[in-house]
């Protein structure tokens, strides 16, 4: 890939069209980063590099070295984090919906209100959270990569929000990743298949889909695959989007509270 060379105003020090320099191994950040980086400017970005293994090189400028040597022991998300996250969660379901004109799949057509799909959905939790148990308190390594990863990604986030704001981000989250994935994804592939064979195809390629697209590390993508495998039976279970979008709403939320609230921070010896 070479050395991707770039310019950009450091308006931060007072300084203009400054190079930056990133080597062939810079890692790509993952997708909540990428929410992070994106509203939040050249600030954001220098941290997203303090956090990379390989933070500069001989080519890196100065004022650069110093900010992402600063940013690397003082991140500071923007203070709008939740509604930038909720912007980005909320804008899947708009995707979705436009992708749904283009092909012909409306994700909304079993989208409509019911009380015993919202049960459904709150009960649906509970085998999710029995998943986060074990991912939280079994002692294997890829687990334990995973919760330290996912502590890594969500504290110096939205350790500032209120119970408001997570709730927020995860009533969106759910409505968007649901319509996306579900409800367009994996009909789209189901109609495209066809019979019996397609709606398996569809349960299983979107489950796929949805995993690699939550690749933080490699075991979260496989849990995110199981997720996904799970929400998407529940769907053609219930007939309604309504169930998967309320379970993986109130999961993500009891989640985001048990690691923002509850669970003690890591202390690293």
């Amino acid at each position: 890939m070479g050395v991707l060379h770039c310019r950009i105003t450091w308006s931060s020090f007072g300084a203009t069209n400054l190079p930056l320099r990133l080597s062939e191994s810079f890692a790509l950040p993952s997708l909540p980063t990428v929410v992070w980086m994106y509203p939040a400017g050249i600030d954001t970005l220098v941290q997203v590099l303090a956090d990379n293994p390989t933070r500069h090189t001989d080519n890196t400028p100065n004022e650069l070295r110093l900010a992402m040597d600063e940013n690397h022991t003082n991140p500071h998300p923007p203070k709008n984090i939740a509604s930038i996250a909720a912007t980005f969660e909320g804008s899947l379901a708009i995707i979705a919906v436009a992708l749904g004109w283009a092909f012909g799949v409306m994700p909304t057509e079993t989208l409509r209100w019911s009380l015993p799909a919202v049960g459904w959905g709150l009960v649906a939790t509970v085998p999710m959270l029995v998943l986060l148990w074990i991912c939280v308190n079994v002692p294997w390594r890829p687990l334990d990569n995973l919760t330290r990863k996912v502590e890594e990604t969500i504290r110096p986030l939205l350790q500032g929000c209120s119970l408001v704001d997570l709730g927020a981000v995860s009533l969106l989250a759910g409505l968007g990743e649901e319509m996306l994935f579900r409800g367009f994804l994996q009909q789209l592939i189901a109609d495209w298949v066809g019979g019996p064979t397609g709606i398996w195809a569809g349960l299983a390629m979107g489950a796929v889909v949805f995993g690699l697209l939550h690749a933080i590390t490699p075991m979260y993508a496989v849990v995110a695959c199981l997720i996904g495998l799970f929400l998407g039976w529940l769907w053609l279970a219930t007939g309604n989007l309504l169930a998967p979008i309320t379970a993986h709403a109130v999961y993500d939320f009891l989640a985001l509270v048990y690691f923002l609230r509850i669970r003690p921070a890591r202390i690293e010896v």
